[in-house]
């Protein structure tokens, strides 16, 4: 017989503007087999239907707290101030406007009794705005679920941070997020990097699609436009030319985080080098 393993798991859900989508998420959180939980929302600095929304439910469960930002960080620091508020012992990150299986905290925790085990992450539809199912990741993206190496953490190519858990002290590692960093989820998971993790091979949440989705690209279009940033580079720089101008800032904030990046390495590396000469 197992012996019982209830940690508090903390949820760091970021909200911007998301009026009634919020209530979708929340509830399917509320509805977890495991509840011993605390939902912890860092919002941007939303609109009135927003706020009276998280209001309500603040209201009501004592499980959830908010905490409102007067200024628009954007969600990467958003995403931050979310984590540094939790107080469990796995925190999972959370978006506005997906809808979570009810058993999804469940089965990661099962993962951590494991105590090699880092971080989890779960496999995740694609639906519409109105939640009908239109497509799975691995159908543009056939090598998706697949755990990065440190080079494609640094380009950005990792797992979503909307499907992913952590163990409190292997994410807080990664804070505070640098300015430089290109995405939350590829910086905590370069930082955290050969850190195990496992990936539970179930559908746990939706991932929706909709005109104003905070973050992400459609998943229809990421794996295309990566491969064209890619390409560019390596066959001809003047082809960055035919790129959008968020493509090419994209681009040029990738080989900044890489220089950075780089730098620190071999910092560190001649620093205990020469500590042991």
């Amino acid at each position: 017989m197992k012996a019982e393993y209830k940690p508090l798991v903390s949820i760091a859900l970021t909200t911007y503007n998301g009026g009634k989508l919020i209530i979708e998420q929340i509830d399917s959180i509320l509805r977890q087999t495991y509840q011993n939980f605390e939902l912890v929302i860092s919002d941007d600095g939303s609109n009135k239907e927003t706020i009276d929304i998280l209001n309500t439910y603040t209201q009501k469960n004592k499980k959830i707290k908010w905490y409102r930002s007067k200024l628009q960080r954007g969600y990467v620091k958003n995403t931050q101030n979310a984590i540094s508020l939790c107080k469990g012992k796995i925190i999972f990150l959370c978006d506005q406007d997906d809808i979570w299986y009810a058993e999804k905290i469940e089965k990661h925790v099962e993962c951590y009794r494991d105590e090699t085990i880092k971080w989890v992450y779960n496999r995740l539809i694609i639906t519409d705005a109105i939640s009908n199912p239109i497509g799975k990741i691995e159908d543009t993206m056939p090598d998706y679920y697949r755990q990065k190496n440190m080079l494609e953490n640094i380009w950005g190519s990792c797992i979503g941070g909307a499907m992913t858990s952590y163990r409190s002290e292997i994410i807080k590692k990664a804070m505070p997020i640098p300015d430089y960093a290109p995405a939350h989820d590829s910086w905590i998971q370069l930082i955290i990097y050969p850190a195990k993790p496992f990936f539970v091979n179930q559908v746990l949440q939706t991932y929706r699609q909709h005109e104003n989705n905070q973050i992400g690209l459609k998943f229809k279009t990421k794996g295309e436009i990566m491969k064209l940033e890619t390409q560019a580079i390596k066959d001809n720089y003047h082809r960055l030319k035919s790129l959008s101008l968020e493509s090419r800032l994209s681009i040029s904030k990738r080989i900044y985080f890489t220089t950075i990046y780089i730098l620190k390495k071999l910092r560190e590396f001649y620093r205990s080098t020469f500590s042991r000469a």
